[in-house]
This record gives structure tokens, sequence and C-alpha cells, in this order.
């Protein structure tokens, strides 16, 4: 396996994945209250 062939994936999904946590954490923080109070209403 070459390493540098192996390096040019690695970084494009490591940012990938970064950016797909970012989103679904602020997504599941913003969700979250809603539900509660959803719950709580009811």
């Amino acid at each position: 396996m070459a390493k540098t062939g192996a390096r040019k994936v690695v970084k494009p999904v490591a940012a990938t994945v970064g950016i797909l946590g970012t989103m679904a954490s602020i997504w599941w923080f913003a969700l979250k209250p809603r539900r509660k109070a959803k719950s709580e209403g009811t």
C-alpha cells in the first residue's frame, strides 16, 4: 500500500467525519429541548 495515496484519502474522510459529527451534535442539542417540551406538554 502506498502511504501517499492513503493520506490523500484519509484527510477528506476525516474532514467529512468531523463536519458530520459537528452537524449531528448541533442537530441533537437543537432537537433535544423540543422533544422534552413535547413529552411534558401531553
